[in-house]
């Protein structure tokens, strides 16, 4: 037969760019990275880590991206996009501090702080102003101070070497790809809009609602096609099921019929 025409009134463009942003900021492809928390954030190492390498620019990537992300907010279109507090607060323009890396790395957090502490011979921790990464099991060292491979962390330079510490892993080694992001997401959202709203609004606007879902809410602003009506005996055994799931299954449920698990944030009646 006939290829059927597909008729966009919203949904096909929504679960396109819900399909698209699955792939596209899932850690398996190298573009982004997870915390401990599955929270995302930009790979540092994205340069060589994606499959397109040697034909296309990862920061190009990253830019798409990030237009892609502005494109949803800007036709309000919930994704399910989980970021890393410490990159929501990037995107925001806010300046990182050093209790942002616990939403990063929580060990590396507690270890500086160890280290803070210490008092101890600083001889004995073996430190010095260098850090090194582990890239695809090549170890790479980065000097955080010129020379700093050379200067050994003492107890009269250990607030220096913890801030520059954090400000290497929260800000040096994904400045590149954070740039590249938010140049794509300013195509399409001022930052002037964006700066507006607190990193746990910013969220909100991304993927969302966190309240539990109100089954009464989406029942009020269904709309039914064909012969059902509200009060269709299949319709009322529908939601009698409905109102019997746990969270996690009205979370699937709004999943498969809106593409994103959570609920707008000025309720259902905002569904187009």
């Amino acid at each position: 037969g006939l290829m059927e025409a597909g008729i966009d009134g919203g949904g096909l463009f929504k679960e396109f760019i819900n399909t698209l942003s699955g792939q596209a900021f899932n850690p398996h492809y190298g573009l982004f990275r997870s915390t401990p928390d599955k929270l995302l954030f930009p790979n540092p190492q994205a340069e060589t880590a994606h499959p397109w390498q040697g034909t296309m620019d990862h920061l190009k990537l990253m830019e798409f991206l990030g237009r892609m992300v502005g494109k949803a907010i800007y036709d309000g279109i919930l994704i399910e996009l989980r970021l890393a507090p410490f990159f929501l607060r990037k995107i925001l323009g806010k300046e990182m501090y050093f209790d942002d890396l616990k939403s990063l790395d929580p060990d590396l957090y507690k270890n500086l702080m160890f280290v803070k502490n210490y008092t101890g011979d600083f001889e004995d921790l073996s430190l010095n102003f260098e850090v090194v990464e582990d890239n695809f099991g090549e170890h790479r060292g980065a000097e955080l101070i010129p020379n700093g491979r050379q200067v050994p962390v003492t107890a009269n330079n250990v607030l220096r070497y913890k801030n520059l510490v954090a400000d290497y892993w929260l800000n040096r080694r994904i400045q590149q790809q954070s740039q590249a992001f938010m140049r794509g997401l300013s195509d399409l959202m001022e930052g002037e809009w964006l700066r507006m709203f607190s990193p746990d609004e910013l969220q909100m606007i991304i993927s969302g609602s966190v309240q539990p879902i109100d089954i009464q809410d989406l029942r009020r602003n269904c709309v039914y096609g064909g012969t059902y009506t509200e009060d269709h005996e299949s319709v009322q055994l529908f939601w009698k099921v409905v109102e019997g799931f746990d969270p996690k299954q009205r979370e699937d449920l709004l999943l498969f019929v809106t593409s994103c698990s959570r609920p707008p944030l000025l309720g259902f009646k905002e569904l187009f």
